[in-house]
């Protein structure tokens, strides 16, 4: 497919923010990553969410070149934003060859596979050393200036496995043997004797071959032939002599953007990704963890630094901030601009106190701190000057600290493991029942049929439906000319107020009367309609006609309950497209999910002093927010923490209102919004009209004051596109299993809300 970004590293922590930004702004993404850090968690829930039109994921590392070529024989690549790389630098320092290798020579395959498309490097302030306070904040020509006034002539590599001159021939042997226009120059060297750990070496290398790229890209012919760019990467000439020609390529084409950042933190505003390594060594995620109790309390690493508080100053920039520079530098790429290197950071610094002292503000916890020695090779402050890319882009961080560690401690907070596919029993309280959420089952393979799931109708008049206005019904009776909302007495009715008296017992058997009244609503005239497609007003008018019923019925004295509910499509059981509900108004309170929650009603009022279960709840949602699908004035809906079925959604009032009639006309109309909005995105999930039931749950009417808050509820036997959820085994005998995660259920709904229907 044309028009595709390649993000490598895509599934890691900065990688996968940026990838949501391009989903999230359209555009189609393909992420290589081999997971040796990143989390195959993240891939399924943007493969969930945006689906095969938008992202694929390519499980491929960067050193087999033949799987590398295989990603761009596949995809279209316009440009590439590359963050592969390993970077923990205490690491690198123990194991340079595992970062010369996964750094270096895998760039490098990155580099020659791309040919001459535009890449957006994810760089280091590593390759700053550790410069002098005069220094400070850092300029992007700080090397240069270092390189023309000999600052380092020895390098300022700290102690590591292996010396400076060993990593040199390395790359000598390694990268510049391959192609002499790779080879380092004295002036190169210099600038890699400037970083004080392996790490920042081996990113100044890439920041290298990047320069030397231009010079570099074979001619499009050699990438005509898989066989030929292998064998162009392993040294051999079996397809002519690939290291000596002149490239074709216009040097202009070649063009990059490296972007040198200082401490990435936060997460995204979704709550559904953010910052997991293993290990943790960052600041700010360390001292979340001390906060969230996993950790017993925070090592400042040393006091004794010429700074106010002693403590280490940093540079500390929003994840989202990040992102969005990243995004932003590869489209001036595409449109032609020239390359650039760009710091990223706010200009301003903040010691390892101070991050301390605001996360204790954000979180309100006490984090215990002690001291110990500083970390060899840490500089006392780093602080970019991002004018640069201000200048050039007009891109400048504005978020501020407190913002930055208050998105992080909600990542944290809400996913205090990190990434974790959900398996566990969570207990519904709507249903007074336990689920089992089993995530993991969503991609269990299925041998069996799909079903099919019908076009939207298209005729407005159709001369079989019975319940067009003037056709006849099964029973012989005619329907009227309606105009509008139209009910009448259901023509199968399941409940009747003549039923037969009866009340017995037959052993543990017992019988009662089936008395009751049940009717048909009819929405609407036009037989093409739904909920989903209907105009606001109309759906107001729907639910005023509701709340007409609930009370003309439940004025009956024979009458305890009224549940008004609607099934559309044929997985729900329904084949009569027509666009109508039902009322069954029972003579005693219905079993199923009412006698549950009225007793949940009382027990939680008793054990909570008052409270209700249902605001409660709300109040949950509401301050987690992943599961929120609308929050208006007066209506918030959301998927439940606890989900029976993987799409299920309710709807419920902010107020403590028991019925419909308690709703004034705002209420009613924000009801019917977000009815509207819910069913849109319901339909956009698949790009067919949705199959569900939908149930009005509102206090029974036999008088008594439950304390009752009324509720929408829509579920569905939809698991995927045309996959039916069976409930049998142990939905039937044992628990209900829902094979899907809330929160990434929540994600997807919302995303197709957005969607044009």
């Amino acid at each position: 497919m044309k028009d595709t970004i390649l993000i490598t590293g895509g599934a890691g922590y900065i990688g996968s923010h940026t990838v949501r930004r391009l989903l999230e702004y359209g555009r189609r993404v393909v992420v290589l990553d081999n997971l040796s850090t990143g989390h195959q968690e993240v891939m399924s829930l943007f493969q969930r969410v945006y689906g095969p039109e938008l992202f694929c994921f390519e499980a491929v590392n960067l050193l087999d070149t033949d799987a590398l070529y295989g990603v761009f024989n596949r995809h279209e690549i316009l440009g590439i934003i590359d963050f592969a790389a390993k970077s923990l630098v205490g690491e690198s320092q123990e194991k340079p060859r595992l970062y010369f290798d996964n750094n270096v020579l895998a760039f490098r395959n990155l580099v020659v596979a791309s040919n001459d498309i535009p890449i957006v490097k994810s760089s280091t302030a590593a390759t700053y050393g550790n410069p002098a306070d005069k220094d400070i904040p850092l300029v992007e020509t700080y090397q240069g200036m270092c390189v023309a006034n000999e600052t380092f002539p020895q390098s300022q590599l700290m102690p590591a496995a292996v010396d400076f001159e060993i990593i040199l021939r390395w790359y000598a042997e390694e990268v510049a043997a391959k192609e002499s226009k790779f080879a380092l120059t004295a002036e190169d060297e210099a600038l890699l004797r400037i970083p004080t750990n392996v790490y920042g070496i081996t990113k100044m290398m890439d920041e290298l071959i990047l320069a030397k790229r231009a010079d570099l890209t074979p001619p499009n012919q050699y990438l005509d032939c898989r066989l030929s760019i292998v064998d162009w990467l392993r040294g051999t000439k079996q397809s002519g002599n690939l290291f000596n020609h002149q490239s074709s390529i216009n040097n202009h084409q070649s063009r990059y953007v490296a972007l040198r950042y200082f401490n990435a933190a936060g997460a995204d505003l979704s709550r559904l990704i953010g910052e997991d390594h293993r290990p943790e060594t960052h600041l700010i995620p360390v001292v979340l963890q001390v906060a969230l109790g996993k950790r017993e309390q925070i090592t400042v690493l040393g006091d004794d630094y010429a700074t106010p508080d002693g403590t280490a100053v940093r540079d500390y920039i929003s994840v989202q901030e990040l992102a969005d520079a990243h995004v932003l530098c590869l489209d001036y790429l595409l449109r032609g601009g020239e390359s650039q290197t760009f710091n990223l950071g706010t200009g301003n610094g903040f010691s390892v106190r101070e991050i301390i002292e605001t996360a204790r503000r954000v979180t309100g916890h006490e984090i215990p701190q002690t001291t110990g020695p500083r970390r060899s090779g840490d500089p006392a402050i780093l602080i970019a000057d991002s004018r640069r890319i201000k200048a050039a882009l007009g891109w400048k961080a504005a978020e501020a600290l407190e913002e930055i560690i208050a998105s992080a401690w909600h990542w944290h907070r809400l996913n205090p493991e990190g990434y974790r596919v959900a398996q566990e029993e969570r207990f519904n309280p709507f249903w007074g029942r336990w689920v089992n959420i089993a995530a993991h089952r969503r991609s269990r393979p299925w041998l069996g049929e799909t079903q099919k799931m019908e076009a939207a109708e298209q005729v407005t008049y159709h001369p079989n439906c019975y319940l067009c206005p003037g056709n006849a019904r099964a029973n012989g009776a005619v329907n009227p000319q309606y105009t509008g909302v139209w009910s009448f007495p259901n023509d199968f009715a399941t409940l009747v107020m003549e039923a037969y008296q009866t009340q017995g017992k037959l052993g543990p058997y017992k019988t009662r009367t089936s008395k009751g009244v049940c009717e048909v609503i009819n929405y609407s005239p036009n037989h093409a309609q739904r909920l989903s497609t209907m105009e606001v007003n109309t759906i107001v008018s729907i639910v005023d006609e509701w709340a007409a019923i609930y009370k003309r019925l439940g004025e009956k004295a024979e009458i305890k309950y009224l549940l008004i509910f609607e099934n559309r499509g044929a997985i729900m059981g329904n084949s009569q497209p027509h666009p109508h509900g039902q009322v069954y108004a029972y003579s005693e309170i219905p079993d199923l999910i009412v006698k549950p929650q009225l007793e949940m009603f009382r027990t939680y009022r008793e054990a909570s002093g008052g409270r209700c279960f249902v605001c409660d709840a709300n109040a949950v949602e509401l301050e987690d927010g992943r599961r929120i699908l609308l929050d208006r004035r007066h209506v918030i809906a959301y998927v439940p923490y606890a989900a029976q079925f993987p799409y299920d959604v309710m709807l419920v009032p902010r107020a403590h209102l028991d019925s419909l009639l308690n709703f004034n006309a705002a209420a009613r109309e924000d009801l019917a919004r977000a009815l509207k909005a819910i069913l849109v995105g319901l339909d956009n999930l698949f790009s067919v009209p949705y199959h569900y039931s939908l149930a009005l749950l509102q206090t029974p009417t036999d008088g008594v004051d439950y304390g009752f808050h009324t509720q929408v509820h829509i579920t569905s036997l939809l698991r995927g596109p045309g996959l039916r959820k069976h409930v049998v085994g142990a939905d039937i005998f044992g628990n209900l299993i829902n094979p899907s995660d809330p929160n990434e259920t929540a994600e997807e709904i919302r995303h197709a809300m957005k969607r044009q229907s």
